[in-house]
């Protein structure tokens, strides 16, 4: 359900089952117990409102004024046939305002990114326009930093995935490439392999571990089965645990180094 004022201002306000799409000849009935019920056409129910027996008569989504505000309202009979009263948090608005200027919202995208979108109030036609972006090549926190933007196994230099390691070296950038399995706990089954001038994006925005030796590092993590590597800056001592390796940024600092986990065959 959304607005349809334009095509540039139209934005998805409500929906019944976020996530759980149904499919074609879905129904959505409203029963005389009060109850709301999404069904599939295999007769699965899909959502529904619990509302059943409780006094509900009726929903209404209307305009609240000429196309400005949408607003989400639950009727509840009360004992003596009043008129419908709107339940706690029960209103969604969209409002479009009438005086000269700016409607924004903040989103986290699916990205993992966090934008601002900026209504311009003259256009016709994509009148919504990013007006914000945390991670981009254009600010201090660059793309590198977003933990999938070179998918599960990726180096990511100015914004740009360059590579996936190995333990032979560099090699061609694939968004498929993941980091090789570790299958036992035992200390005889897996090493490290090393890689300089690299960081992780989780050690940006943590403290660490440390100051410790990095081999005091090596000894700790080696114990922690859901290990898949670690990092370590030596002009500081400290280290970081990886649980998902994930992107790799490349730094011009060779002593930020990084430990991956591969299997000894």
């Amino acid at each position: 359900m959304g607005t349809a004022r334009s095509e540039s201002l139209r934005r998805w306000v409500w929906e019944a089952n976020r996530g759980n799409p149904v499919g074609e000849n879905a129904t959505l009935n409203f029963g005389t117990d009060g109850n709301l019920v999404l069904t599939d056409a295999d007769g699965r129910i899909a959502w529904q409102t619990n509302t059943a027996n409780k006094g509900v008569i009726g929903f209404k989504i209307f305009p609240n004024g000429p196309l400005q505000n949408l607003t989400l309202l639950l009727g509840l009979q009360l004992a003596y046939q009043g008129p419908p009263k709107s339940f706690t948090g029960g209103t969604l608005s969209l409002t479009r305002p009438t005086y000269n200027t700016t409607l924004s919202y903040l989103r986290l995208e699916i990205d993992g990114n966090l934008r601002i979108h900026t209504y311009d109030d003259d256009a016709d036609w994509n009148a919504w326009q990013v007006t914000y972006t945390l991670f981009s090549k254009n600010s201090y926190e660059t793309e590198c930093q977003l933990p999938e933007r070179c998918g599960k196994f990726g180096l990511c230099e100015e914004d740009q995935c360059v590579a996936c390691p190995s333990p032979k070296g560099l090699l061609g950038w694939s968004k498929n490439r993941q980091p090789a399995k570790v299958n036992s706990c035992g200390l005889k089954d897996f090493y490290y392999y090393k890689l300089e001038g690299i960081d992780h994006f989780t050690a940006k925005y943590t403290t660490g571990d440390g100051p410790m030796k990095q081999d005091a590092c090596s000894s700790k993590f080696s114990k922690d089965c859901k290990c898949s590597g670690y990092f370590y800056h030596t002009q500081s001592s400290k280290c970081w645990i990886a649980y998902d390796i994930k992107t790799l940024t490349k730094g011009d600092d060779s002593t930020h180094l990084a430990f991956v986990k591969a299997p000894n065959k």
